[in-house]
């Protein structure tokens, strides 16, 4: 055998594992592309079915204040987010998608939390409007998680019943609480800058 040939021989394995190198990762990557599809879908539609629930309080307070508060009182709670699967593929949708899906756990953990010492310290009156509240933000910021994670893995946007949509639900529930908490703002400045003028008066001239 000639050295052409030992040449050809070896570039003929070299290519030859170069294709079998190649089309492991190409099957790799497309069961992990499909794997991460699957785990993406299944955290959008936990986020959806939470978001969902999070319109309960809202509609509850809304119809005992619409009732002239005669119907039955808000609970003053919001859903409870129910486990992610033992078996989630976290790897599979990438880092900032991982962090995206676990960060807002934490924030319905704190949001569950502040609840509870709104509740302890202020009263069921209290706690009907920040529950309603704190279901807005959480319905709200379920859907944008979970429509990130239709849109990286190209899957179909979130169904959408007839006569109700969640996103336009939340967003002008947000627009709402945006008004109202700018309206608390700016009558709370008000407040002081009349309690400053008050103080100021009665302080002796030098």
């Amino acid at each position: 055998m000639n050295f052409d040939q030992v040449g050809l021989a070896v570039a003929g394995g070299i290519c030859g594992a170069c294709l079998t190198q190649a089309a492991t990762f190409l099957r790799d990557w497309l069961v992990k592309g499909e794997e991460g599809r699957f785990t993406a879908l299944t955290l959008a539609l936990a986020l959806e079915d939470f978001a969902s629930r999070c319109t309960q309080p809202v509609f509850a307070l809304e119809n005992y204040a619409s009732s002239n508060f005669r119907t039955a009182e808000p609970s003053g709670s919001i859903p409870k987010l129910p486990e992610y699967p033992d078996r989630t593929s976290w790897r599979s949708i990438g880092v900032e998608h991982a962090s995206n899906v676990l960060s807002f756990r934490v924030m319905v953990d704190s949001a569950h939390s502040y609840l509870s010492d709104v509740w302890e310290h202020e009263g069921s009156a209290s706690v009907w409007g920040n529950a309603s509240d704190k279901a807005v933000e959480l319905g709200a910021a379920a859907l944008e998680v979970a429509g990130k994670l239709r849109r990286a893995f190209t899957l179909p946007a979130m169904p959408k019943g007839d006569s109700f949509d969640a996103e336009v639900f939340f967003r002008d529930r947000l627009a709402d609480l945006a008004t109202r908490r700018t309206a608390y703002e700016k009558a709370g400045a008000e407040m002081w800058a009349e309690l400053d003028a008050e103080v100021a008066l009665t302080e002796p001239s030098e």
